[in-house]
């Protein structure tokens, strides 16, 4: 049987040997997609693949799981729509569409996003609109990329949720986000668990901080009266400086001469 292009808008019929995979495309014959297939082989494909020329064959611009799905349900030949997108055009259209997908993980959402920001050049804000999403919600996904790719393989490998993922950005450096994973995984947190631990971990880090400013702080002020005392000293001024450390207090007296 012979197939021909139409006109754009025109459902085809078009032999899946004839099909491949778009760059984005990253299906993996996972329990979705098995059902995806079973229900293909069952009713079909509801919604075309969109495809554009490529030489002899076909680049899937948008549905990569569905001809997927199709090969392994045993069709011969799938539904298309034939588009004239150029490469560009061809991109946004399929990185639209992944993110239109109900089985993406929060790490994948966020990288699809990026690249969609990238592709377009829209803002936030516009990206938003048109894909129905706050601007909020658009930005608290791209942050969870500011985690490194084997803190985000610790998160997926061990289940914990976008949730957890967030409250970790909370905490700074890779090693102690992995630490802190080790933990709630030690522990069994859950979101408001880990939130209270991580609260906890701040409020002692921000302490310590505090009393670190405090010890640089005072050391210098000793170390100024022993200096200017010093300089008293070589101006011929007999300057003496005693210090006495108490168990609560530091006692430093400076004796200089009156003038009068």
């Amino acid at each position: 049987m012979a197939y021909s292009i139409s006109s754009e808008g025109r459902v085809l019929y078009l032999p899946v040997h004839l099909l491949h995979p778009g760059q984005t495309g990253r299906g993996k014959p996972t329990a979705l997609l098995q059902e995806l297939a079973a229900s293909i082989r069952e009713l079909g494909i509801l919604q075309p693949l969109t495809v554009r020329k490529n030489g002899d064959s076909y680049q899937v611009v948008s549905g990569n799981r569905r001809l997927m799905a199709a090969k392994m349900a045993g069709l011969g030949e799938v539904p298309c729509l034939i588009t004239y997108a150029d490469g560009a055009d061809a991109e946004l259209i399929a990185l639209t569409e992944n993110l239109q997908r109900e089985d993406l993980g929060y790490f994948q959402e966020a990288e699809y996003l990026q690249a969609y920001l990238a592709h377009s050049g829209l803002t936030q804000a516009q990206a938003a609109k048109k894909l129905g999403r706050s601007q909020s919600a658009i930005a608290n996904k791209l942050r969870l990329l500011q985690h490194s790719p084997k803190v985000r393989q610790a998160l997926l490998d061990n289940g914990l949720s976008e949730r957890h993922a967030r409250e970790l950005l909370r905490i700074h450096g890779e090693e102690a986000r992995l630490d802190v994973i080790d933990e709630l995984l030690r522990r069994g947190f859950n979101v408001a668990q880990t939130s209270h631990y991580i609260d906890t971990l701040e409020s002692h880090r921000n302490l310590s901080g505090s009393l670190r400013y405090c010890r640089r702080e005072t050391r210098l002020v000793l170390e100024r009266v022993t200096r200017d005392a010093a300089l008293l000293r070589v101006a011929g001024v007999p300057a003496q400086v005693q210090r006495q450390d108490n168990p609560d207090e530091i006692v430093l007296t400076l004796r200089i001469p009156n003038p009068s």
